[in-house]
């Protein structure tokens, strides 16, 4: 009898060891999940241009994510400094693990029409929405992310935003928020926020 509890308690053991080693390794996989600005060389700039897409920025994602884990993209809509209800966000993320993936964020400006085109780059595809430019005669646009970070679950990484104002001149910038939520935002009188969450999938 003693012998069969001693096999068992070494059963045991070497069960919880390999639960661990695995949670363990799943943690590290996840660890490594991040998002860097993407620098285009001077041809790839050329064949962008072409496109007629006036500002565009590029984002590179990798890492791994775990089977309860998904990503949450999203377009924010700003008016005068307030968030509105008219977000576009993309979720149920198909891919788990991203090797040099590529999102993006780029505007087209319609002058005679007084819209804007977004585009928000997604890990399969593009998605676009067309909004009022209104009485915006001057406006901003650039990187609030400008170096590698890692994700951490249900912190937002802000990725990169367009502000405008009816005004002559507007003020602020991104560049020196590292990933954090642009202030500039507040002051503006029309805005767009390009972001990436990691969250909890849902089932």
């Amino acid at each position: 009898m003693k012998c069969y509890r001693k096999y068992i308690i070494l059963v045991l053991a070497v069960l919880l060891l390999a639960s661990c080693s695995q949670q363990k390794e799943d943690d590290q996989k996840t660890s490594g999940l991040t998002i860097e600005p993407l620098e285009l060389n001077k041809k790839e700039k050329v064949l962008i241009n072409k496109t007629g897409v006036n500002f565009i920025r590029y984002f590179k994602l990798n890492g791994h994510l775990k089977k309860n884990e998904d990503l949450k993209i999203e377009l924010d809509k700003y008016v005068n400094g307030k968030k509105t209800d008219e977000s576009t966000s993309s979720t149920n993320e198909p891919i788990l693990t991203f090797q040099d993936d590529i999102l993006s964020f780029g505007i087209q400006t319609l002058q005679e029409e007084k819209k804007l085109i977004l585009f928000m780059g997604l890990t399969n595809g593009i998605s676009s929405t067309t909004e009022s430019k209104n009485n915006i005669t001057a406006s901003s646009y650039g990187n609030v992310l400008n170096k590698k970070i890692k994700l951490i679950k249900d912190t937002s990484v802000y990725l990169a935003a367009w502000m405008g104002t009816s005004k002559n001149e507007i003020h602020g910038g991104f560049e020196d928020e590292k990933g954090k939520f642009p202030d500039a935002i507040k002051q503006s009188e029309l805005a767009f926020v390009y972001k990436i969450t990691l969250v909890h999938r849902k089932k």
